[in-house]
């Protein structure tokens, strides 16, 4: 088993080059999302062989080998506030997605929770900022607990 679940965003980055490459052309990437979206993305991608999409800013973060689309969302806890919050998610009514896949990671980039959720579960679990336009998820064990909820936990620490 790799330890690469163990690693911190920057050692990430080397775990697989073809995965760096696209992450870094992934529209927005570079520019808006945060290092833990980008970790939750590499990790997701390399534990299940979806694709990272060149025009995520205007469509799902990645897909699956049958088509499925994803938004993919990392966010860590600190000693101030144990409640992951997740970055926002625009335009929910008409999301580009099928799936929410959502990773944990304590101040020090160690995976603590993984799951994919489906979107239509986002609604009742997220906060809306009408000013943004934008739903807020924080992502907690009791999320994790939900029966429409997949705990993938084991998958991305075993990558």
């Amino acid at each position: 088993m790799s330890s690469s679940w163990n690693r911190s965003v920057t050692q990430a980055g080397g775990l697989s080059s073809s995965h760096g490459e696209a992450l870094f052309r992934h529209a927005g990437s570079a520019l808006s999302a945060s290092p833990a979206d980008r970790l939750a993305l590499q990790l997701f991608c390399d534990a299940f062989g979806w694709t990272a999409s060149a025009q995520a800013s205007h469509g799902p973060d990645a897909r699956d080998e049958d088509g499925q689309r994803y938004c993919v969302r990392g966010g860590k806890v600190n000693a101030f506030d144990t409640a992951c919050r997740l970055s926002p998610i625009k335009g929910l009514a008409n999301a580009p997605f099928e799936f929410l896949a959502a990773a944990m990671f304590d101040a020090h980039d160690h995976l603590l929770h993984a799951a994919i959720l489906p979107a239509s579960l986002i609604p009742e679990i997220a906060s809306f900022d009408r000013a943004k336009n934008v739903h807020i998820v924080h992502f907690t064990d009791s999320i994790c607990a939900d029966a429409r909820v997949r705990n993938v936990t084991g998958e991305l620490q075993a990558v």
